[in-house]
This record gives C-alpha cells, sequence and structure tokens, in this order.
C-alpha cells in the first residue's frame, strides 16, 4: 500500500531543498530593469521508471517554445542525477521504490504512477514552495517572493 502522505511530504521536502541548494542558479538569472527575475514556470519532471526528478526554468521570453522544455535555457537547472540535495535524489529513489513495487499488478503501475503524479501535484502546491523564485538575490527560502 502506498503511503500517500509520506510520498507527497519527500517530494515536498526534496524540492525545497533542490531549490535551496540551486539557489545560486536562480540568483545569477539577469534581473529585469524592475529587479525581478524573468522566470514564469517552473516544472517538475518526475519519471520514476528512470529513477530521476528534474526541475526546469521558464523564461518569459520563452514564449514560441514554452511546451519544449528541453529547449529552455534552464533547462533542468537542478536533477536527481547531479544535485547537491540528498533529499531530491531521496524523493527520486521513493518514487521509483512506489513506482517499481506495482510490477506484477497488470495494471498496478500505472495507478502508481498516477498516484505518484497526484502527490508530486499536491506537494507543489505546499508551503514554501508557492513563493518563487527569490526575489532580488535573496538566497533563503523564506524570502521567495510569490508569482
Amino acid at each position: 500500500m502506498i503511503d500517500f502522505n509520506a510520498l507527497k511530504t519527500t517530494i515536498h521536502d526534496g524540492v525545497l531543498d533542490a531549490l535551496q541548494k540551486h539557489s545560486s542558479h536562480v540568483t545569477a538569472i539577469p534581473r529585469t530593469a524592475q529587479g525581478d527575475i524573468p522566470i514564469n514556470g517552473l516544472p517538475l519532471e518526475l519519471y520514476p521508471w528512470h529513477r530521476y526528478l528534474a526541475m526546469s526554468l521558464r523564461g518569459n521570453l520563452e514564449i514560441a517554445n514554452r511546451y519544449s522544455q528541453a529547449d529552455w535555457e534552464h533547462f533542468e537547472f537542478a536533477s536527481s542525477n547531479r544535485s547537491e540535495s540528498s533529499r531530491f535524489r531521496a524523493a527520486a529513489a521513493l518514487v521509483t521504490q512506489v513506482y517499481d513495487a506495482a510490477k506484477d499488478d497488470p495494471n498496478g503501475r500505472q495507478e502508481a504512477a498516477h498516484l505518484i503524479f497526484l502527490a508530486a501535484a499536491e506537494a507543489l502546491l505546499g508551503t514554501g514552495l508557492r513563493r518563487f523564485p527569490p526575489s532580488h538575490g535573496t538566497k533563503s527560502a523564506g524570502h521567495y517572493r510569490q508569482i
């Protein structure tokens, strides 16, 4: 049986920790004339079958390729394969563990993937992740501004 709340919490904590560990990438992005970081999207990419999580940043000017993350300038700025965040790597491991545990059930992996994606969606709505990107070069997670 899948512990949905534990999965959601692990993903939430992993994403928040990865954002903190990789904040120097975000704060290095040149600001607009108004002092804002020109980012309007932060997708979490989950690949349970590859034991892999990643995050990308979509820039304000990347309208033409907004659905093609691999073409974004800040594609996979944080990934579970290269991240300094042990919590982000742990989230990838748990996601894969949940997915692989369902391998003997004909519909199990599809149902597990569905629950994983739901847990991730709820995790992204959690406290601490609603405010992104960090404002005016501040690296502290407590200083994210709402977009």
